[in-house]
């Protein structure tokens, strides 16, 4: 009778045992494919042997913002930190690269380069900024806020430190890819503004 019971309890603990491993295994395989999302690459043109020379960045990024995973305001204070969609590199060095890049085509007769540099250079100009949000809304809203300025050799300020916001619309914050596209979009806003205040005070 004993041995019975023990047979059927084996039988029973067997089926268990396969009908979790079943449900592990499905969960495993029905995982999201990890996306990793990158700024737009386009040539470079700037010219490397300007007389002036501008240092660009560095142009530094919240901590919250500054991890592998794609951040999105999800409502008032509260954040989403998408498991799955992350960034193909550090934020901070895409968000200057970025930067850099687009400031080396619009001044073409400066030579502009990201810091820091590997070469030993003392720049005639600094552009230098913090970021304090750069993300989604719930409503599709993407914002892109931060403060910079230019300096001097001397440290003096050839731009007055200034804040700027930047925002453009898309139809669904879930849209990771919108909103990456909109984010790079809005650097490229930001670029341009760099470039023509430099414009402004002689540099093109």
């Amino acid at each position: 009778m004993n041995h019975s019971r023990n047979k059927l309890r084996f039988g029973t603990l067997v089926v268990i045992c396969i009908a979790i491993a079943s449900l592990v295994s499905g969960c495993i395989g029905s995982s999201p494919t990890t996306r990793y999302y990158a700024f737009t690459s386009t040539d470079f043109i700037g010219n490397s042997t300007g007389d002036i020379k501008i240092s660009v960045g560095p142009f530094e990024i919240p901590d919250y913002l500054n991890r592998p995973h794609i951040v999105v305001r999800d409502q008032g204070t509260s954040l989403k930190v998408l498991k799955f969609d992350r960034w193909a590199e550090p934020l901070t060095e895409a968000v200057n690269r970025r930067i850099n890049r687009d400031l080396s085509n619009e001044l073409t007769s400066a030579f502009v380069y990201q810091f820091p540099s590997s070469t030993d250079m003392s720049p005639d100009y600094r552009v230098r900024g913090r970021i304090y949000n750069f993300e989604a809304n719930t409503d599709g809203t993407v914002v892109l806020r931060l403060r910079w300025g230019v300096l001097n050799r001397d440290n003096s300020f050839a731009i007055a430190p200034r804040g700027d916001n930047f925002s453009t619309t898309i139809s669904s914050s879930d849209d990771i890819a919108a909103v990456t596209n909109a984010m790079d979009g809005l650097l490229g806003e930001f670029a341009m503004t760099i470039a023509t205040e430099l414009e402004r005070i002689g540099i093109d």
